[in-house]
């Protein structure tokens, strides 16, 4: 007992403050919280991190629930991040959105099927907020009529944040309806936006948000989205106009990152360079065309991307890498399905693929190139086949390539290149993921770097944030 009471305050602490998940799916759990909090007050200010899951109509048959969670709420007096999976009908309860509207410590918000009634109680809240995410529109799962579809659509998702416009610095905002607002977040350097409306345009965004250096676009590409062309015809044909009649709308100067889709950017036409652009995926040879466009469009230094190859060609492999502006790369071919034929009908050549490859990294001025291999012979046709495995032509390839001699081919027609990395992955046995240093002089070959060598590498690059991956 007395070593129980040893560790029970800090293994205490430890709990509250590492985040309280309460859901309506586990009444007997809110209960068992509530309970607590209420007979031991002294530790709800221990609690900084809150989420509240699932919808209150769940806790009809037990009507004393809402009554204790809203003195608990009240008792949090240090509570710091919040998240609400179903706003609109948290909001709508008046206990629980006066609670959200006069809690001053809040810095970090995540609300979800963001409706009118929660976007009023937004607009009214007395937090320093500095980190925002917010989805408006029902759940996919809620049952609503036409009448309720016009509760969720009718905020104005840059307005229902106008209570933290002083101290936001980072916004996501997801919504089918996205207006122009007569407001300015002066201090928001990163936006996310999710909306399958490739009609929404960076123009809705610049002048509510002047400085922002990282721009997402985090809605999936659709079928719609192949009219990018259209979309980009008539934003081209706009900005004319506005030089014509010497107008001038507020601008982006630059970003440090951009991160969508080939399409979505492809529509955008910007005219501004962007230092990264991630998150670009090429799984259909009509996007090689969109590709170039982007890439003459922003003119980026550091490019993450990924390509199917099987749906590509040799020849059209050669033809993706056309920059004289990208100098580090990272770049993840996905090759499932390679094994037994490409939609062209032709089975995977190796020696044509890493000859396309090298062929079209050569165009570059590169300096850092990242390959990542994706490939799992498990899921693979007639992977279950004895004796397969071995007479898989990609797992072969990619088994047998030899990266010191591969990186000495680059650096024959790559003066600039300083370092190579290649990925395997976790899914290819006896192959293992290294890091190569290229030497200035003519006739040293190409080293491989040390682990703490190769990770500082890694690290300096533009591409850190995803080095958790990377097993070197």
């Amino acid at each position: 007992m007395r070593t129980n009471r040893v560790f029970y305050a800090p293994c205490l602490r430890r709990l509250l403050e590492g985040g309280i998940f309460i859901s309506a799916k586990t009444p007997k759990n809110v209960t068992s919280f509530c309970y607590f909090i209420l007979n031991h007050p002294e530790h709800a200010a221990k609690v900084r991190k809150l989420a509240v899951w699932g919808p209150l109509s769940q806790y009809s048959g037990q009507p004393a629930i809402i009554p204790s969670l809203e003195k608990v709420l009240h008792l949090l007096v240090n509570l710091e991040r919040l998240t609400i999976e179903k706003s609109e009908q948290f909001f709508s309860h008046k206990g629980l959105c006066q609670f959200v509207m006069r809690c001053t410590t809040l810095k970090s918000i995540s609300f979800h099927t963001v409706g009118i009634h929660a976007a009023i109680g937004m607009v009214s809240m007395s937090s320093p907020v500095a980190n925002a995410t917010v989805t408006f529109g029902p759940d996919d799962e809620e049952e609503y009529s036409s009448d309720d579809e016009d509760e969720y659509n009718s905020p104005d998702p840059i307005l229902a944040l106008k209570a933290f416009k002083e101290y936001l610095t980072k916004v996501y905002i997801a919504s089918t309806h996205i207006w122009e607002a007569d407001i300015v977040y002066p201090k928001v350097h990163t936006l996310s936006v999710g909306t399958d409306d490739i009609r929404i345009g960076n123009a809705i965004f610049m002048e509510s948000f002047p400085n922002v250096r990282n721009m997402y676009w985090t809605a999936i590409e659709s079928d719609q989205w192949t009219n990018a062309g259209g979309t980009r015809a008539e934003r081209l044909a706009y900005a004319q106009d506005l030089i014509v009649d010497d107008i001038v709308l507020p601008t982006w100067k630059s970003l440090d990152t951009l991160g969508c889709g080939v399409s979505r950017a492809y529509s955008l036409a910007m005219t501004f360079p962007v230092r990264l652009w991630k998150n670009v995926h090429l799984s259909a040879p009509h996007q090689i065309r969109e590709f170039h466009g982007v890439l003459a469009d922003i003119k980026p230094l550091h490019l993450s991307m990924s390509v199917e190859v099987k749906a590509f060609g040799p020849e059209l492999l050669t033809e993706f890498f056309r920059s004289d502006t990208v100098t580090h790369l990272n770049v993840t071919f996905k090759m499932a399905k390679c094994s037994w034929a490409s939609q062209f009908g032709r089975p995977f050549d190796a020696s044509r693929f890493f000859e396309s490859l090298r062929a079209g990294l050569q165009r570059m001025p590169l300096v850092l190139l990242i390959v990542r291999f994706e490939y799992d012979f498990s899921l693979e046709y007639g992977a279950n086949i004895p004796g397969a495995r071995s007479k898989d032509p990609v797992e072969t390839a990619l088994h047998h390539l030899d990266t010191a001699r591969f990186v000495a081919l680059l650096k024959d027609k790559m003066p600039l290149l300083k370092h190579v990395c290649y990925c395997f992955g976790d899914k290819l046995p006896g192959r293992s993921n290294s890091l190569w240093a290229v030497s200035d002089e003519q006739g040293v070959n190409p080293v491989k770097l040390e682990r703490d060598k190769a990770w500082k590498v890694l690290r300096e690059s533009p591409f850190r944030k995803a080095s958790a991956v990377w097993n070197i």
